[in-house]
């Protein structure tokens, strides 16, 4: 009677795992660039709306239109961080900051800081002192 208790739990735990692999492991992700965005707003205007007017879950988990002048871009490791900076906090500049696709690191390379841009990405939200954008694509320079 235990040997088939015993069983019984190993084909539950090995059907639970393939389930888990090919329906949630295997998960086709959003193409980024692709997808349309739900909102065009300024970066000056979405860092005051999340800081001052407390709206970022307006933004959170949404594709943003973007534009704005950078004024750094952060590489770390291979990952490309363009930093819009509008207010400086107890620990250092505050502002907007965009995770770039790994596709576009030649092209922020040739880009000119302080120089007006549009993009797109994906809100993650605010944490209390940048508003934070990944899988985000350059669509003008």
């Amino acid at each position: 009677m235990l040997k088939k208790i015993i069983l019984g739990l190993l084909l539950i735990g090995l059907i639970a795992g393939v389930y888990g692999y090919f329906f949630m492991y295997n998960k086709s992700h959003p193409d980024y660039q692709n997808l349309d965005a739900e909102i065009s707003i300024t970066a000056k205007e979405l860092f005051d709306k999340c800081k001052n007017e407390g709206k970022s879950q307006e933004f959170t988990g949404k594709i943003v239109e973007l534009s704005g002048t950078p004024q750094e871009i952060e590489n770390n490791e291979g990952v490309k961080t363009m930093v819009f900076v509008y207010d400086q906090g107890m620990f250092g500049p505050e502002g907007v900051r965009a995770t770039f696709l790994a596709d576009y690191n030649d092209d922020l390379e040739l880009l000119a800081i302080d120089k007006p841009v549009l993009l797109k990405a994906y809100c993650t939200g605010y944490n209390e002192s940048d508003v934070v954008l990944e899988k985000a694509s350059l669509i003008k320079k």
